[in-house]
């Protein structure tokens, strides 16, 4: 059984573009704050770039994912500042 991550066989991602989004994901859950917004910005380019050569609006659910975890996360660390 291979691995494919986070996206459907059937997205216009190949096996590769897989293995650099699960690296993003990765950084995304485990570095620090302004330098992932710097990397969701550049994610978001990405998307908004694939989604220029692709019939697909699968990278806006991605984007929007990504988006309501930040609003989370900021939300949890306000609280624990407020503390």
């Amino acid at each position: 059984m291979k691995f494919r991550g986070f996206c459907p066989e059937s997205t216009f991602l190949n096996q590769e573009d897989l293995c650099v989004f699960n690296f993003l994901l990765i950084l995304f859950f485990t570095l620090d704050f302004y330098f992932i917004f710097i990397l969701f910005f550049l994610l978001f380019c990405f998307f908004l770039y694939s989604l220029h050569f692709s019939d697909s609006f699968l990278p806006i659910f991605y984007v929007l994912a990504l988006f309501f975890y930040f609003l989370g996360s900021g939300s949890v660390k306000r609280q624990n500042i407020d503390k």
